[in-house]
């Protein structure tokens, strides 16, 4: 059976949490313990450091080499994080949509632009979705950098303590719902499970919020 469109998940979920959480760990730590070791002063950690300390450490062709390689993984998670949103976006006015669908007028609904933008068939989703979280982007870009990380992180450090605490709640009051995948243990391990997503992300928050303020 597959499960949010991911194939085998009672194999594939612990799978990926087994090689994906060390990996980004140590991707994540290992650059960093390198990077304070040549400097310590954490006031020169502005956004683009990480490549002067490579080129001071091994020469300037890992400086190109780390630009070109954190531009294609910024586009990979920006890809990523457009989909999940595509996605997600249903979810939160996919019953506005339809309500419109049902009450408006016939000439509206079956106009060929409004068939063109609900459909979604060739895309997965509306087009209407993807319209919007395109515009979304597009107008992020031109905010601040700062701001675009204080912002993320808020919202992090507000999404992930909701989503944890879901996660409980449903376990403790539908435990035997039917999902594609079930996280093995009881209520006390559902607890164990979230201590450490909970605990990264308030730090995760902390350390970015505190590095792009120069307060560290």
């Amino acid at each position: 059976k597959n499960g949010f469109r991911i194939e085998s998940p009672k194999k594939t979920y612990p799978l990926a949490l087994l090689v994906l959480i060390p990996l980004v760990l140590t991707i994540n730590i290992l650059p960093l313990m390198v990077s304070f070791s040549i400097d310590q002063d954490r006031s020169n950690y502005a956004p683009g450091h990480f490549q002067t300390l490579a080129a001071r450490l091994v020469g300037d062709w890992i400086k190109t080499a780390f630009l070109v390689a954190s531009q294609i993984s910024f586009v990979g998670l920006c890809n990523s994080s457009m989909i999940t949103a595509e996605c997600t976006l249903p979810e939160v006015i996919g019953g506005v949509v339809d309500e419109w669908c049902v009450r408006a007028p016939p000439h509206l609904t079956q106009h060929p632009f409004t068939v063109w933008i609900l459909d979604s068939h060739e895309t997965g989703v509306r087009r209407l979705y993807i319209l919007l979280v395109t515009a979304v982007v597009c107008g992020l870009v031109w905010l601040p950098y700062d701001f675009l990380i204080e912002f993320d992180m808020l919202i992090l450090i507000l999404n992930m303590p909701m989503f944890l605490a879901a996660f409980l709640l449903l376990r403790r009051n539908f435990p035997e719902t039917k999902r594609p995948f079930r996280v093995p243990g009881g209520d006390i391990a559902a607890v164990i499970w979230t201590l450490p997503p909970f605990v990264l992300t308030f730090s995760y928050g902390f350390v970015n919020l505190a590095l792009t303020n120069r307060v560290l």
